[in-house]
């Protein structure tokens, strides 16, 4: 697959912390990140808090509209399309995908894999995690 020559992403900018193992930082220390202007210039040097890009889908790349593709199909093209990702500078975000058959709040194994999957990203200093419930949307589309 070609290089991103334009694009459009869902992702969230986080601070991030590249000497701790690139630890998620809160969203307070981003907010007082120095900024620079279309006059002035931050140095690298006098940058005190890193950001990282975290993407989560794909909505358009190099001239194709991709939101009509599934969102597997979004997900594996974003993939492709930055294969290299960089510790702490631009990452796909952690993701689990629950197969609609074995979404049931009765599931044991699910509740306790989704449990976890929230435990790693609060310990990981992410403030939560998002949630796409597809059979809503498309009871939404239906209406």
């Amino acid at each position: 697959m070609a290089a991103a020559v334009t694009f459009i992403l869902d992702a969230e900018v986080v601070a991030d912390d590249r000497k701790n193992d690139c630890k998620v930082v809160s969203f307070q220390d981003l907010s007082y990140r120095e900024k620079g202007s279309k006059d002035s210039i931050i140095p690298a040097d006098g940058i005190k808090v890193n950001i990282c890009v975290f993407a989560f889908d794909i909505m358009f790349a190099n001239a194709e509209q991709l939101l009509g593709f599934p969102f597997r199909q979004r997900l594996k093209y974003l993939k492709d399309l930055f294969y290299e990702e960089k510790l702490g500078y631009f990452e796909n975000a952690k993701q689990m995908i629950v197969e609609a058959e074995d979404a049931c709040l009765t599931n044991e194994s699910l509740l306790t894999n989704i449990e976890s999957f929230l435990k790693d990203a609060v310990n990981s200093s992410c403030e939560g995690i998002m949630v796409l419930v597809r059979w809503v949307l498309t009871l939404l589309q239906m209406m």
